[in-house]
């Protein structure tokens, strides 16, 4: 294995697992969308969990591997799971608004 690029190897794979699983995600509500079946939430939110696991484990794996050499793996992996967090974050950030105006 090439141990120059080892944690930006291994971030570029999370960062397409993560997309694979944003996929599925969205085929699962596309399929689940007219479904009242209460496994229908859990075809689509675990995926979402999972990628967001994945992605925050990626942004580790680019810090750990700041100073190996710059590619187009490492950007990409970078870009990908920067916006995966990005994107959860707002979204956990938006609920806890949501909740503390319920409350006022």
């Amino acid at each position: 294995m090439d141990n120059r690029n080892y944690y930006t190897n291994k971030s570029f794979k999370n960062s397409l697992i993560v997309s694979c699983l944003i996929v599925i995600c969205l085929v699962a509500i596309l399929l689940t969308r007219g479904s009242e079946y209460a496994s229908s939430g859990l075809f689509v939110g675990l995926p979402i969990l999972i990628a967001w696991i994945l992605g925050f484990i990626g942004i580790i794996q680019i810090i750990k591997g700041r100073k190996e050499k710059k590619s187009l793996k490492l950007f990409a992996a970078l870009i990908i799971n920067g916006l995966i967090l990005a994107f959860f974050m707002t979204i956990i950030i938006s609920n806890i608004i949501d909740v503390a105006c319920a409350f006022i």
